[in-house]
């Protein structure tokens, strides 16, 4: 019975062993106890003897012999297998880290840079593909503007581009500003500006704005940036119309998948 389960369990740790090296490791560990259990039972039942092996020699000394043998094969054995095990252990390590680094490197030499301009200028040809509706158009709101400029300033192309906008004067909508229907490429060293214009009222403190973008490498590597703008609705009146002010703050990009992307959008 105890040499079935021991067979059976070492089919099973076989049969599971995902690597040549695991299962070379696991025969010789059954073999190593195979060995231990035909010592035993050989001296246990006397076979020996009795199938006449033992004649005309010291069956002691051969005994003694043969498990010092035994021992030292075994001690060999695992000796041997801890090596290997170590060194493929450090190589695969070794391997792992190298593998790592160099896609850490890879992505870090395709990973675009954006540069932003944020302004309040009067631009654009005030169509109506360019307006943002707010919830401030029945108070008797003045119109503003603002352009969003963005410049890859990174070593190579991005492969697509979303932005997106979100603000209390859109009821904490998100309205999509670009790449709602189409894949938006930028070259490397390319420029492309958004004109938008909004109705505000005037007030004494700023409107908090958010500008999300999404964009996509080369490698196909998904990343967020967070622009916060912080826009000023002022009643001074010049020739061209009323024109605002603003400051705004980038925040660190950080890579996302690409199911993080907003869905529930205007």
């Amino acid at each position: 019975m105890f040499i079935g389960i021991m067979f059976y369990l070492s089919y099973r740790a076989i049969k599971k062993a995902e690597s040549l090296a695991e299962k070379i490791t696991e025969l010789i560990m059954a073999m190593v106890m195979f060995i231990f259990l035909v010592i035993y039972y050989s001296d246990r039942y006397n076979i020996p003897s009795k199938l006449n092996m033992t004649m005309n020699i010291n069956a002691q000394n051969w005994l003694s012999f043969i498990g010092n043998y035994v021992s030292a094969v075994i001690s060999a054995i695992i000796g041997a297998l801890v090596a290997v095990w170590s060194a493929i252990y450090q190589i695969k390590k070794n391997n792992e880290e190298n593998n790592r680094r160099d896609k850490e490197n890879l992505k870090i030499q395709n990973m675009p840079i954006l540069k932003y301009d944020i302004n309040t200028e009067i631009k654009g040809t005030g169509d109506l593909t360019e307006l943002i509706v707010t919830n401030k158009e029945n108070e008797l709101g003045n119109v503003y503007n603002l352009n969003i400029i963005l410049k890859n300033i990174g070593m190579n192309s991005i492969k697509n581009i979303i932005i997106d906008f979100k603000s209390s004067v859109i009821n904490n909508s998100i309205y999509r500003l670009l790449g709602k229907n189409a894949v938006n490429p930028i070259e490397k060293g390319e420029v492309i500006e958004l004109n938008k214009y909004f109705s505000l009222k005037s007030l004494d403190k700023y409107y908090e704005m958010y500008i999300d973008i999404y964009y996509q490498d080369v490698l196909s590597n998904w990343y967020k940036q967070e622009v916060q703008i912080n826009y000023g609705a002022c009643d001074t009146f010049n020739n061209e119309g009323y024109r605002g002010s603003l400051t705004f703050e980038v925040q660190k990009e950080v890579e996302i998948n690409e199911n993080e992307i907003e869905k529930n959008i205007v």
